[in-house]
């Protein structure tokens, strides 16, 4: 039997609280109507309407897409009035995706 103390448990609920938010962040990112969507908030804050027009997806779609996003802890809503903004709060991802690109561009 091993035994371990408490701060060794604690850096592994940390290690693996962090291991399983980066699975969700790339797990949202594994999708192109996700990508599409993160592309057309840009660094600005739209709401769904502005994400439909400028994605040229339909409001159903993206609706479901952005609560993933969002409980990805990719963007971020605030409602106002009766519409819903969003906005990136993880703006790596823009580096991330972009990282991709150029490599993809290279092969």
């Amino acid at each position: 039997m091993i035994f371990t103390n408490g701060c060794e448990r604690r850096k592994q609920t940390k290690e693996k609280m962090w291991t399983e938010q980066c699975v969700r962040c790339l797990k949202a990112l594994a999708n192109p109507m996700r990508l599409a969507i993160l592309d057309a908030i840009g660094d600005d804050e739209k709401s769904v309407t502005e994400i439909c027009d400028a994605a040229e997806l339909k409001q159903s779609s993206v609706s479901f897409q952005l609560r993933i996003l969002r409980d990805s802890g990719i963007i971020a809503s605030r409602k106002a009035g009766q519409n819903v903004y969003y906005k990136v709060v993880m703006p790596i991802v823009f580096d991330v995706i972009g990282i991709i690109k150029k490599e993809a561009a290279l092969k």
